[in-house]
C-alpha cells in the first residue's frame, strides 16, 4: 500500500540512533505504582503458574498471559509493557540481556491473539519508534493541531468536526466532564460517514464499535470502556436504543446495568462499560430532545467551492493509487496519542480561573457545563505540557478557554452547539424571519437549493412527527381556507398551513447574537501585582 502523501508540518517518524532507541524503550516499558496490583494478580494466577511450571516454551506462556490480561481488558500498548515484565517472572535471568527475547515474545503472542495495536505493526520496533514519537507529540508538540492535520489529508473540510470530535474522546479520560457526543447532519452525499470514519480511523481501532447493532447489543459484547460507537444514518424511533443512548450519556462515567434473565430463568446483571461517546450521523436532527441536549451537532460543509477541491483530491488520491484509508507512520502516531492517554487512568482537572469567566447566554442551562467540559477536554488533551496543583489536578490555562470560546465563535458554531440546529433549519428560519408566515411549499421554492415541501415538514416537524425544528423554537401553526374556483366555475375551498415564529426577535438574536463567554481582566492588587479571584479568599483572610 502508497503512504499517503503528507504536509511537512506533520512530520513522520524519525530515526533513531541505538542511545535513543535504549532511551525510549526505558520510557516505554517504565509503568506507575498503581498497576502494581494488576501485576501481581496476573503473576500470582494459580493456572498462570502451573503452565510455567511444566511448560518451557515462553511463547506458551506469553500466550496465557496476554489471554489473563485481555481478561482484564488490558490490551495493546499496556500488554506490551506488561507482558515482558511478568515473562521475565516466570523465566527468571537477566532483565537487560534478556528483554529483546521477552519483547519479542510478548509481541508476537498479541498478533496471534489478533489485538488491534499489535496489528497495526510488523515489528515491534517500529511500535516503540511509534509510541516515541506520540510522546514527542503529547510533550512538546500540538496534539490536537496534529490530529487535525492528519485527518485533514483525506478529509476536507471537516477540521471543525474534528476539534469537536477530539474534545468529545478526550472527555473520556477527565474525570470532572460529563461526557458529549456529536451529531451529525447533512445532505445526503455531503460526506457526513466519510468525516466520522475519517476521525475514527485515526483512533486506536480497539476503542472504535462502528455498524449495526441490536437494541441491547452493547449489553451483550463486553467491548470495555472509554470507547466510541457509531451509528451511521441512524433515523431514531428506536425506543429501546434511544433509553440506552440516554442512560449511558447521563451516567457517563459509571458502567450502566441492565438486570434480566438467562434463557434457565436465571438472573443475569449485564453492564455497558463507562464513558461510551455515541457518534449519529442523519440527514436531520430527528432524534429524541432529549438526547439532542447531551450532544454537540455537527453540520457538514456541502458549497461548492469545498466540492471543487474535494474533487481534486478525490482526482489525485486515483492518480496516486491510494486507498481512501490509508495507513502511514502519522496515523500510526495519532493512534498512539489516544492509546497512551486511554491506557492512563481517569485524570482529575480543574478551571483555576473559574471566577473570572463571564457567561453570557442564558438560552439553556446544560450551555454552560457543555462550554466548561470542552476547556477540561482541552486541558486533558495538553495535559503533559500543564501544571498540576499539590492535590494532583491537572490546571486548565486560559489557552483551552479560548479554544472553547473559538468553537462558539461564529453563527454556524454558536448556533450548533448553542441551540443544536442543523444547517437547514437555521436557513428555514432565516427565511420565516425575512418573510413572515408562509406554508411548507412556499418555504421549499426560497430554499438554495430548491427542496420538496415534504422535505420541509421533515425539517421542521421531524420524521414520523417527532423531533424537528419546532422542538427547538416556538412556531406558530395557523390552518386557512383558501377559496378557488374551478373550471365549471364553481367556487372552492382548499386548506392552506401557514407557518411563522412566535418570537422572532429572541430567534434572530441566537442566529445573529454576539459572544457567549468572555474572559474577566485578573484582580490587581495595589501594588500592581495580578492575582486570581480563587486566592482572593486566601488573600482577605491574611490581610485580616
Amino acid at each position: 500500500m502508497r503512504a499517503i502523501q503528507s504536509p511537512n508540518s506533520i512530520g513522520d517518524v524519525k530515526s533513531l540512533d541505538p542511545q535513543e532507541i535504549e532511551a525510549e524503550h526505558a520510557e516505554f516499558f517504565a509503568y506507575d505504582d498503581k498497576y502494581d496490583e494488576l501485576m501481581k494478580k496476573i503473576v500470582e494466577d494459580e493456572q498462570l503458574q502451573k503452565i510455567a511450571s511444566k511448560c518451557a516454551s515462553i511463547e506458551q506462556i506469553a500466550d496465557f498471559v496476554v489471554k489473563a490480561l485481555r481478561e482484564q481488558h488490558v490490551t495493546g500498548r499496556l500488554a506490551l509493557i506488561f507482558t515482558p515484565h511478568i515473562l521475565h517472572h516466570f523465566h527468571g535471568g537477566s532483565w537487560t540481556e534478556d528483554r529483546e527475547k521477552l519483547l519479542d515474545a510478548a509481541f508476537k503472542a498479541l498478533r496471534r491473539a489478533d489485538d488491534l495495536a499489535a496489528c497495526d505493526y510488523t515489528s515491534v520496533e517500529h511500535w516503540i519508534k511509534t509510541s516515541a514519537r506520540a510522546l514527542q507529540v503529547l510533550k512538546f508538540g500540538d496534539p490536537v493541531d496534529y490530529v487535525v492535520k492528519a485527518c485533514s489529508r483525506q478529509c476536507l473540510g471537516a477540521e471543525s468536526a474534528f476539534l469537536k470530535l477530539i474534545a468529545c474522546v478526550s472527555m473520556q479520560n477527565v474525570r470532572q466532564t460529563n461526557g458529549l457526543h456529536i451529531k451529525i447532519s447533512g445532505e445526503s452525499g455531503s460526506g457526513k460517514t466519510h468525516a466520522i470514519y475519517t476521525f475514527s480511523h485515526h483512533l486506536p481501532q480497539e476503542m472504535v464499535i462502528a455498524g449495526s447493532m441490536s437494541s441491547l447489543a452493547a449489553f451483550y459484547h463486553d467491548d470495555g470502556d472509554r470507547l466510541l460507537r457509531v451509528l451511521d444514518d441512524y433515523t431514531g424511533g428506536n425506543e429501546t436504543l434511544d433509553t440506552v443512548i440516554k442512560q449511558t450519556s447521563s451516567k457517563f462515567h459509571s458502567r450502566f446495568k441492565h438486570r434480566t434473565v438467562d434463557i434457565q430463568r436465571k438472573k443475569l446483571v449485564l453492564e455497558v462499560g463507562s464513558e461510551q461517546t455515541w457518534v449519529i450521523t442523519s440527514v436531520d436532527a430527528s432524534q429524541d430532545i432529549q438526547i439532542l441536549t447531551r450532544q454537540i451537532p455537527i453540520n457538514i460543509d456541502d458549497s461548492c467551492e469545498l466540492t471543487q477541491k474535494i474533487n481534486k483530491r478525490i482526482l489525485e488520491r486515483y492518480g496516486r493509487g491510494e486507498t481512501t484509508y490509508g495507513v502511514d507512520d502519522i496515523t500510526l502516531t495519532c493512534r498512539e496519542i489516544f492509546r497512551i492517554m486511554r491506557d492512563e487512568p481517569l485524570i482529575d482537572a480543574k478551571i483555576p480561573f473559574y471566577e473570572r469567566i463571564e457567561w453570557l447566554d442564558n438560552t439553556n442551562r446544560r450551555n454552560l457545563p457543555l462550554f466548561l467540559d470542552i476547556i477540561l477536554a482541552n486541558a486533558g488533551m495538553y495535559r503533559y505540557q500543564r501544571e498540576q496543583d499539590s492535590d494532583g489536578y491537572y490546571l486548565a490555562t486560559e489557552a483551552d478557554f479560548h479554544t472553547a470560546v473559538s468553537m462558539f465563535s461564529d453563527t454556524n458554531a454558536r448556533t450548533e452547539i448553542l441551540m443544536r440546529f442543523t444547517k437547514k433549519e437555521i436557513e428555514v428560519l432565516k427565511i420565516l424571519i425575512a418573510c413572515g408566515a408562509l406554508s411548507h411549499s412556499e418555504i421549499a421554492d426560497r430554499m438554495q437549493p430548491k427542496v420538496t415541501a415534504r422535505r420541509v415538514r421533515d425539517i421542521i416537524h421531524g420524521r414520523k412527527g417527532s423531533g424537528g425544528l419546532e422542538q427547538k423554537v416556538n412556531i406558530s401553526i395557523e390552518k386557512l381556507s383558501e377559496p378557488y374556483e374551478t373550471h365549471e366555475g364553481r367556487i372552492m375551498y382548499k386548506q392552506k398551513t401557514l407557518l411563522s415564529l412566535v418570537n422572532v426577535q429572541s430567534v434572530g438574536a441566537i442566529l445573529f447574537g454576539c459572544e457567549v463567554a468572555r474572559l474577566l481582566p485578573p484582580m490587581v492588587e495595589p501594588c500592581g501585582t495580578s492575582v486570581e479571584p480563587h486566592l482572593e479568599h486566601s488573600l482577605e483572610h491574611r490581610n485580616q
